[in-house]
């Protein structure tokens, strides 16, 4: 037993810095045939990151064999919201939209007002802004995903046409004796939640 805890706690050693990555999540989106031209923004406004306890890459809390916590960061060192930006650019990119984006990522303080404002002066027909309150995983031998995002769409005037939002803290299922599963798994798991925020049935009308 002392053999496993000391085997967990080595691996967790070795993963617990520059864990995660969001940069290449693949979403399963409607296809749009008519070549519309949006815009896309993603907001950090996570408390923690607000406050500055965390900075804009945290993404992550790895156990060791004890539960003891290592806070991580994103293995790119980038920011959330410009791992999710270029995420989410390439794949509405493949579902057929002209994407037009702006990294916000330096700006603690802007507001949607202030991004809409700004990204309706490059010419789309839509705007999407995702908001993050909330994301983040926990992991032990089994992952924790917790998350809460808003998604406003906006027409090219900067005019609200609409707004859902999703949160939990769901449970991701990871390997006692393969901790690092979590890097895969986790990722994957977001990808459904993103995916089923922007197929929420006023998002689409709005698209």
């Amino acid at each position: 037993m002392r053999l496993k805890l000391f085997l967990i706690v080595i691996l967790f050693t070795f993963s617990a810095c520059g864990t995660l990555t969001y940069s290449k999540l693949n979403l399963n989106l409607e296809r749009n045939n008519k070549n519309e031209k949006i815009a896309i923004a993603v907001l950090d406004k996570r408390p923690y990151v607000l406050n500055s306890s965390k900075f804009k890459s945290y993404v992550a809390i790895i156990r060791g064999g004890y539960g003891n916590p290592w806070h991580s960061s994103l293995s790119s060192g980038l920011p959330l919201e410009t791992e999710l930006t270029t995420s989410l650019k390439t794949n509405f990119e493949k579902s057929g939209y002209i994407v037009e984006s702006i990294d916000f990522s330096k700006n603690f303080n802007i507001d949607k007002s202030q991004a809409v404002n700004q990204l309706k002066n490059i010419g789309v027909t839509k705007i999407l802004i995702f908001t993050l309150n909330e994301w983040r995983s926990d992991t032990f031998a089994d992952s924790w995903f917790i998350y809460d995002v808003t998604l406003d769409v906006y027409n090219s005037d900067g005019k609200f046409l609409a707004s859902e939002q999703i949160s939990g803290n769901d449970e991701v299922k990871g390997s006692f004796f393969w901790p690092y599963v979590y890097k895969q798994k986790v990722p994957e798991y977001s990808q459904g939640i993103l995916e089923s925020l922007i197929g929420r049935e006023s998002i689409k009308k709005a698209l």
